[in-house]
């Protein structure tokens, strides 16, 4: 049987990669999530690790059961992070569900979630980017968002020692699963790319996973930090 839950479970041992995928099941909290680290902050591991712990902290002492806790951990990532002595700084996208069985979506900075429908992909978190405001106001358009030298550069991070900016979102009545990318995927493959190896080509759960990594992989040349979480509810 396939699995309903893939993702990169080798990167939380990986110490070249500033990348973690990674869940948190306990004290009633169902949390799925990506950490990216940012390539120029002090310790791209350091950061990721202790962004990492510190989530499973927080899910050890309390449950998430609503917006205003989610915004309590990213707050409290956010703060920590800032207090550190280095410079930590991450982006983050994560999917809960809430002890009542509805999903939401949250993200700071460029990591995405993309809703999983029947037979399309959606992407319903918007990057915090400057590239994403000109993207929004019609100034360019995704072909040229996706190819724009700047479409990197974050307005918003965790641990940035800037403000924290929460970006919540719903899901769709038509969820089948969801889909959380770092721009190691992302930043690689077009979102319509993203949907043609999902529903284009017939692959199994599996092949999908290791698709998107090989197809980013080839595109941007390194393995380790690129992330993928797949979820079919």
């Amino acid at each position: 049987m396939e699995e309903n839950l893939i993702f990169n479970k080798n990167q939380i041992h990986n110490k070249e990669s500033g990348d973690i995928t990674y869940t948190a099941h306990q004290n009633d909290n169902k949390l799925w999530y990506v950490i990216d680290a940012v390539s120029s902050c002090d310790d791209p591991r350091m950061a990721a690790e202790f962004c990492n712990v510190s989530i499973q902290n927080f899910c050890h002492d309390r449950t998430i059961k609503n917006r205003f806790d989610i915004g309590g951990l990213l707050l409290d990532l956010h703060e920590k992070m800032k207090a550190h002595p280095k410079d930590l700084t991450v982006c983050f996208a994560a999917v809960v569900q809430f002890p009542d069985g509805k999903y939401e979506a949250f993200n700071v900075g460029d990591s995405r979630v993309y809703e999983i429908q029947s037979n399309s992909l959606k992407r319903i978190t918007r990057d915090d980017t400057y590239v994403q405001d000109l993207l929004d106001s019609g100034e360019i358009n995704d072909l040229e968002a996706h190819q724009h030298e700047q479409k990197n550069f974050l307005k918003y991070a965790l641990g940035n020692r800037k403000e924290l900016k929460m970006n919540f979102y719903d899901f769709s009545d038509n969820m089948e699963g969801f889909l959380i990318t770092s721009d190691g995927i992302h930043g690689e493959l077009m979102d319509n790319q993203i949907e043609h190896v999902f529903f284009k080509e017939n692959f199994s759960n599996n092949e999908i996973y290791e698709m998107l990594l090989k197809r980013s992989k080839v595109l941007e040349g390194r393995q380790d930090d690129q992330s993928v979480l797949i979820k079919w509810v």
